[in-house]
């Protein structure tokens, strides 16, 4: 199905899914970043690049993915890569926590 239903309500889900990518659960974490991946969360993308460090192998992974799809752009797993890569772009970080 379709997550968040339209556009100009997926910047609400974002608040409430963000503190999921560090969750307890490597499970939990990889579901948050294929949402993300779903939703291409500009508002997110800095606190995504976070999970690109995970100690879970495929979280990293789907966290790449997210970050692919969110930008259009395509780089490795490198933390610093990417955020060099949204500043370029003009992505800000989050700053509501």
């Amino acid at each position: 199905g379709k997550i968040g239903g339209h556009e100009a309500y997926q910047h609400l889900l974002t608040p409430s899914l963000t503190p999921l990518l560090t969750h307890s659960e490597p499970r939990v974490r990889l579901m948050t970043c294929r949402v993300f991946q779903r939703l291409k969360s500009a508002e997110s993308a800095f606190d995504i690049c976070g999970a690109l460090s995970d100690p879970v192998p495929t979280v990293r992974a789907f966290a790449r993915e997210a970050l692919v799809a969110t930008t259009g752009q395509v780089h490795g797993e490198n933390e610093k890569d990417w955020e060099k890569c949204l500043r370029t772009l003009g992505y800000r970080k989050n700053t509501r926590r």
